[in-house]
C-alpha cells in the first residue's frame, strides 16, 4: 500500500499474504501473476474492512482484492511509487 502521509512523506506498507518467506520469493520469482503486474490492484481500504467485517477470510480479501473487487471510485492520478535505481 502507497500512500502519502499528512506531511506529504511517501510511504510505503507491505504485508506476507502467504505466511512464508520462502513461498513469497518462490511467488515473486516464479508467477506468472507478479511478472504482469508487480505493484499489485488500487484499492479502497473501507472496502477492505467492510468485507473482514462481513466475515471474509484474509485468504478470500486477498483472492478478491487481486482481482480488482475492491478498486476505488477513482484511481489517484499522483501515485507516490518507490523508486527505482
Amino acid at each position: 500500500m502507497y500512500y502519502a502521509d499528512p506531511e506529504g512523506n511517501g510511504v510505503e506498507i507491505q504485508v506476507d499474504a502467504f505466511g512464508d518467506w520462502d513461498k513469497s520469493k518462490e511467488w515473486m520469482w516464479a508467477s506468472r501473476e507478479f511478472a504482469e503486474n508487480a505493484i499489485g490492484e488500487f484499492f479502497d481500504p473501507d472496502k477492505l474492512v467492510a468485507a473482514r467485517e462481513k466475515g471474509l477470510s484474509k485468504d478470500e480479501i486477498h483472492q478478491a482484492a487481486r482481482g480488482g473487487d475492491y478498486r476505488p471510485e477513482k484511481i489517484p492520478e499522483d501515485i507516490l511509487l518507490p523508486e527505482v535505481y
